[in-house]
């Protein structure tokens, strides 16, 4: 509760650049596409839901119950029960976008998250799920359903462009606003592996990087404080993104190498980041232009090795090569292709294996979140589209 109702407070000072200090910050407005779908790029409404079907019918929903909380068990945990397990999170939805969604889509919502824990209890009745596992999803929401529904989001009143703002550590904010002890369950089931709550602390931390570094272009663009990339900016600004681009790296590598259950979470963050229409990479990769007055400078993240140790860390799981997904395709294309290879556990783990291979690379990485070198030239759209 501190967290979060203190998550404006304590405003730093604007960041420099590594040119130096400045009166005022010395690179580009920070823009960023909207999260509206794109029909040059997405799936078309019908094919979409006829591949990746929800109750509610919200696309940036079915983004994260199919490409993160599905994923997370590599087509090894039971259909049902993986379905159940997303729809187990819907009250993070409904706090997500009680101020967008329809009367209709929230209704929707509570119901189906109301069956899926039904159904989940069911489950545990009949020794396909441990009470332990049940536990967790239950805690979450009842977090959600305390806290969740009274998040900040006068996004109107926050100071525009890049500053930090209060952070007690990269991942407290995390632990309510990021749901990801959904994947935690289905990779357990997948894997029949557990975590302590250490290791929990330390696959939020990581996963946490993962989204706020993607998005953090477009959540400095739309003022949102969820991000804890962006509360924590201090100093230099080239400095510090770099530095969080290489403990994403190097957390994901670590994590990857100590176990499956760990692996598929890192991995089920990555392909939902590639995947989603919200995230909108392929956009970014593509509409932003290093600015020739100001070539990029040196990040360390590229140097350093940590990027070498998550290829050594993935080895075991095979990879698609070609055949695999690849950023320069469209999202449309790779969810028409990714609904072919979820239906195959051995193909799947491989997609998911080459979604990290892609979206930690840390060039892409770099071109995601240097808002200093890299100006945005592409389309913008409804900042506040949210459905």
């Amino acid at each position: 509760m501190t967290e979060l109702s203190l998550s404006n407070a304590d405003i730093q000072p604007s960041p420099y650049s590594c040119s130096g200090k400045h009166d005022k910050p010395n690179w580009p407005e920070v823009r960023a596409p909207d999260r509206k779908p794109d029909p040059d790029i997405d799936l078309d409404e019908q094919t979409y839901s006829n591949l990746y079907p929800t109750s509610e019918r919200i696309r940036l929903s079915a983004d994260a119950k199919h490409f993160f909380a599905i994923s997370s068990g590599a087509s090894l945990v039971d259909p049902g029960i993986q379905v159940a397990l997303a729809d187990s999170g819907n009250d993070i939805l409904i706090a997500d976008y009680c101020e967008a969604a329809s009367e209709d889509c929230l209704a929707a919502l509570q119901k189906t998250g109301a069956a899926a824990f039904a159904f989940l209890k069911l489950c545990v009745y009949a020794g396909l799920m441990r009470e332990s596992q049940f536990g967790h999803l239950v805690a979450q929401t009842i977090q959600f359903r305390v806290i969740g529904f009274y998040r900040d989001h006068a996004t109107s009143r926050r100071p525009r462009g890049v500053y930090g703002s209060r952070m007690t550590s990269t991942s407290a904010h995390r632990y309510v606003d990021l749901g990801s002890i959904i994947g935690v369950v289905c990779a357990s089931l997948a894997t029949g592996e557990s975590m302590t709550a250490a290791d929990h602390h330390a696959t939020v931390r990581t996963t946490a990087l993962i989204n706020d570094l993607v998005d953090f272009r477009g959540d400095t663009w739309r003022g949102q404080r969820e991000n804890v990339v962006l509360r924590g900016v201090r100093g230099c600004l080239c400095s510090y993104l770099d530095g969080m681009v290489s403990d994403c790296i190097k957390g994901a590598a670590t994590l990857t190498s100590r176990g499956k259950i760990f692996a598929l979470n890192i991995m089920s963050f990555c392909n939902w980041m590639m995947m989603s229409s919200g995230h909108k990479v392929y956009e970014l990769l593509r509409g932003t232009r290093a600015i020739d007055s100001d070539p990029p400078c040196c990040y360390l993240s590229q140097e350093n090795g940590v990027y070498e140790d998550l290829l050594v860390a993935l080895e075991v799981y095979g990879t698609l090569g070609q055949d695999g997904p690849d950023l320069a395709m469209k999202r449309k294309d790779l969810q028409l292709l990714y609904a072919v290879y979820r239906n195959e556990s051995e193909g799947h783990i491989k997609w998911l294996a080459d979604a990290v291979r892609l979206m930690l690379h840390p060039k892409t990485l770099r071109r995601l979140v240097d808002v200093v070198h890299y100006q945005w030239v592409g389309e913008l759209g409804d900042a506040g589209y949210c459905a």
